[in-house]
């Protein structure tokens, strides 16, 4: 799979995001109040890897969910456009998403899992040796090949490393060729060397014309450096967006300078976070000297207000900023003309009844390679049957019985 993609282009503009959420551990019986999640985010995705980074609630996923087309659109506002188009009602089946969690199926084989996602989601009019070819060809792009026979695994069934099971998520989505590919923090839970591994593997895939966006949390430097381009997100707001080797020149122009040996990601995760080790350490010393603890959630609570304070504060500084001035000018010059969406209607690629025979089929497999969960299913049918036959057991054949039953 080596053909490269036509360039592309996703732009955001002025979009906020809403929730409704409640306040209280009694959920029931309070009242909700509306959470801005995303505020006047600008931002545009260009052919390459762009990372979106921030701490933790600082709304990196449902700013991936929302460019994938994952959010119901309640609570959504702003405009996200695609080469200056909306997004067709297709847009889904032509862009590939790759979850925190990996869905997978552990019984399966790495390239039967590929297959399974080849036979749900390519043409049914292709034919089957085409599919293996192209499943072949996945195979050998993610470096799989040797342990395409070899079983994903469970948590009772031993497999496939913890980058192969990323890669083998990332082959399911890449076998109907996206241009665009989404990934919810693909490093989470993979120590460092797999992330490192997997970050490359999706720098190589950007470099052949693809749309990469990921979020991500921390990355070291090695990993940090691959990205073509950054968007820091805090409390909703952005900080930063651009070419990731201009990010250190901006914070160091708004008077942040970051130390010789300190790693880009760990230092701009801190300049949104604050300096609260003295927090910590009191929070730490209530413990030990039995301080009153409302005193401790007291400091969380000012912790939380100041993150969102500076947060506030260094999106105002991003604004008045030349990186700010060129996104906003190359998002206008892209969507001069906004025209309809391509695709009205949605076209599903293979019929209902194709993909039920699919689904049958894998469930075979994972009973059959599965001998304890089946015999468990049979047991537990058979001692229902059992049951419901003891409930109506001697029951007389008349007006009585018959209500009875």
């Amino acid at each position: 799979m080596i053909s490269n993609f036509k360039e592309n282009v996703i732009t955001c503009s002025n979009l906020n995001y809403r929730v409704n959420v409640r306040g209280s551990c009694f959920s029931l019986f309070s009242k909700p109040y509306e959470k801005l999640v995303l505020k006047s985010v600008n931002a545009l995705f260009k052919n390459g890897t762009t990372a979106i980074m921030g701490p933790t609630g600082g709304g990196k996923s449902s700013l991936l969910d929302i460019l994938a087309d994952r959010k119901s659109t309640s609570g959504i506002e702003g405009t996200i456009l695609m080469d200056g188009k909306e997004r067709g009602l297709n847009f889904k089946s032509i862009t590939g998403y790759v979850t925190q969690e990996d869905v997978i199926m552990g019984t399966l084989t790495v390239k039967e899992n590929i297959m399974f996602s080849a036979n749900m989601r390519l043409p049914s009019k292709l034919s089957k040796e085409i599919k293996k070819f192209m499943v072949e060809e996945v195979l050998d792009e993610l470096g799989l090949t040797d342990v395409g026979d070899s079983r994903v695994g469970t948590e009772y069934l031993r497999g496939v490393s913890g980058g192969e099971r990323k890669r083998t998520c990332i082959g399911m989505e890449l076998i109907i060729r996206p241009s665009i590919l989404f990934l919810d923090e693909p490093t989470s839970g993979l120590d460092s060397s797999t992330s490192y591994s997997v970050i490359c593997l999706l720098n190589e895939l950007a470099k052949k014309g693809r749309i990469v966006v990921l979020s991500i949390h921390q990355a070291r430097y090695g990993i940090f450096k691959m990205i073509d381009n950054l968007l820091l997100l805090g409390n909703g707001s952005v900080i930063y967006h651009g070419p990731t080797e201009n990010a250190l020149p901006y914070f160091n122009s708004i008077g942040y300078q970051c130390e010789e040996f300190n790693n880009p990601a760990d230092f701009f995760l801190d300049v949104i976070n604050g300096d609260f080790d003295k927090t910590k350490s009191f929070i730490e010393s209530s413990k030990e000297h039995n301080i009153s603890i409302s005193k401790a959630f007291e400091m969380s609570d000012r912790k939380s207000r100041f993150i969102k304070q500076r947060s506030d504060k260094l999106a105002r500084l991003f604004e008045k900023s030349k990186y700010y001035a060129r996104v906003v000018e190359e998002i206008h010059q892209r969507n001069a003309s906004i025209n309809q969406p391509s695709c009205k209607k949605i076209q599903y690629i293979t019929s209902f009844t194709t993909q039920i025979l699919h689904l049958s089929h894998r469930t075979m497999i994972n009973s059959k390679r599965n001998p304890a969960s089946m015999f468990a299913q049979i047991f537990v049918m058979i001692l229902l049957s059992i049951l419901n036959g003891l409930v109506y057991y001697h029951v007389e054949n008349n007006i009585s019985g018959l209500t009875n039953r």
